[in-house]
C-alpha cells in the first residue's frame, strides 16, 4: 500500500487505483498517473505533443500557473505532459487535489492538447484499453500482450546468451567515454559537478548493454565498481593534463611520467586522500543513474507485471455491447 495514507485516500474518493506507489485512472478524459515523491507529487496527463518543441511545454506552463492553485512545473514527454505539483498535508487539507488536476486537464485543452486516442504502442486507432507505459496511456490489449512476450524473450536470450566478460569491457569503455567531459570540465573550470558525474555510470552501462553483457544483479555490481573505478582513470588523466600543460610535453610523455607519479605510494595516498568527494560525488551519480541501472532481466519483467497489473479497459472504445433487449 501507498506510504501516504491521505493521499490515498483522496485519490481513492476520486476514482483513482493504486499499484504500489503508482495511483492511475482518468480525469476529464486524460489517462492520468500519479506518482508521489516525497512532498511532491508527478502527473502525467496523456496526449500527444512534439516535445523538441520547447514553445508548447512554455505555453502549457503558463496556462497552468493561472489556474493551479500554486505553483507547478511542466516537462512536455511527447506522448504526455508531465506535471510536478505539492501534494503535501497542506495541499490535501485544502481540499486542492481535484483543483490541481481541473487545471492541468484545462491548460492542455486550452492550448489543443486534447486526451490522447491513439495507442502509445503501436500508433493504431481505437484502443480498447488502458495501461501504465511509462505513463498511464491508451493501448491495444493484444499490443502490450505482444510487448510483454518480446519483453520476455529478450530477457530469455540475454539470460542465456549474455556474457559478463564482454559486457565488463563494454562498461569500461563506456566509463572512459563517460569521464572524458568531466576530465575537461575539471581542469577547465577546477569544479566537479555531480550531475557531470551521472554520466558515468550511464555510459558505463549503455556500452555494457551494447556489448551483450548479462543483465542480472551482478550486472548493477559490475557498474558499480566500474564506475569506482573511474574516480582513480579520472584522477590520472587530470594530472597528465596538468603536467602537459606545465612543462610543455606531449601527451604520451605526460601519460608516462602520470604513470610513474601513480607508482609511488606516498604520491598515491596524497592523490586518493584529495579523491574522497570524487568518491561522493560518484555515489551521488550513482544514484542520479539508478533508474537505468536497474534495468536487469529481472527488473523488466517485474516492471511488465506491473504494467499488465494496471490495464483496464478503456471506456471511450469499449466494445459495444449487444442489444439485450427482449424480443417482443
Amino acid at each position: 500500500m501507498p506510504q501516504n495514507n491521505d493521499l490515498n485516500t483522496a485519490l481513492t474518493r476520486l476514482g483513482f487505483e493504486a499499484e504500489g506507489r503508482l495511483y492511475f485512472g482518468r480525469w476529464q478524459g486524460y489517462a492520468v498517473s500519479l506518482v508521489p515523491m516525497g512532498a511532491q507529487c508527478q502527473v502525467s496527463l496523456a496526449t500527444h505533443a512534439d516535445k523538441k518543441y520547447d514553445k508548447l511545454r512554455r505555453n502549457v506552463l503558463k496556462s497552468a500557473a493561472r489556474l493551479a492553485p500554486r505553483k507547478c512545473q511542466v516537462v512536455n514527454a511527447g506522448n504526455a505532459f508531465v506535471f510536478s505539483m505539492p501534494c503535501g498535508k497542506k495541499v490535501l487539507d485544502a481540499g486542492e487535489l481535484p483543483r490541481y488536476l481541473d487545471a492541468f486537464a484545462e491548460a492542455l485543452r486550452e492550448n489543443n492538447f486534447l486526451p490522447s486516442e491513439t495507442c502509445s504502442v503501436c500508433g493504431g486507432q481505437r484502443p480498447d484499453s488502458l495501461c501504465f507505459i511509462g505513463s498511464y496511456q491508451p493501448v491495444h490489449r493484444s499490443c502490450v500482450r505482444s510487448l510483454e512476450e518480446k519483453t520476455r524473450e529478450e530477457t530469455e536470450q540475454n539470460q542465456l546468451n549474455g556474457s559478463y566478460l564482454t559486457g565488463t569491457v563494454g562498461a569500461v569503455l563506456g566509463m572512459i567515454v563517460g569521464l572524458i567531459p568531466n576530465v575537461f570540465v575539471g581542469v577547465a573550470t577546477e569544479r566537479i559537478y555531480a550531475l557531470l558525474f551521472a554520466l558515468v555510470p550511464l555510459a558505463a552501462m549503455w556500452c555494457y548493454r551494447k556489448f551483450n553483457g548479462k543483465m542480472s544483479k551482478g550486472s548493477i555490481g559490475i557498474i558499480i565498481a566500474v564506475s569506482l573505478l573511474g574516480v582513480f582513470v579520472m584522477q590520472y588523466f587530470t594530472l597528465a593534463i596538468y603536467v602537459m600543460k606545465d612543462y610543455g610535453v606531449p601527451l604520451g610523455t605526460a601519460l608516462s611520467y602520470t604513470g610513474e607519479l601513480f607508482g609511488d605510494r606516498e604520491i598515491l595516498g596524497e592523490i586518493m586522500g584529495k579523491s574522497i568527494s570524487h568518491f561522493l560525488f560518484m555515489g551521488l551519480g550513482i544514484l542520479f543513474a539508478w533508474r537505468y541501472l536497474n534495468q536487469t532481466n529481472g527488473g523488466k519483467l517485474a516492471n511488465m507485471k506491473s504494467a499488465l497489473a494496471t490495464m483496464r479497459d478503456n471506456p471511450d472504445f469499449a466494445p459495444e455491447k449487444p442489444d439485450e433487449t427482449p424480443w417482443p
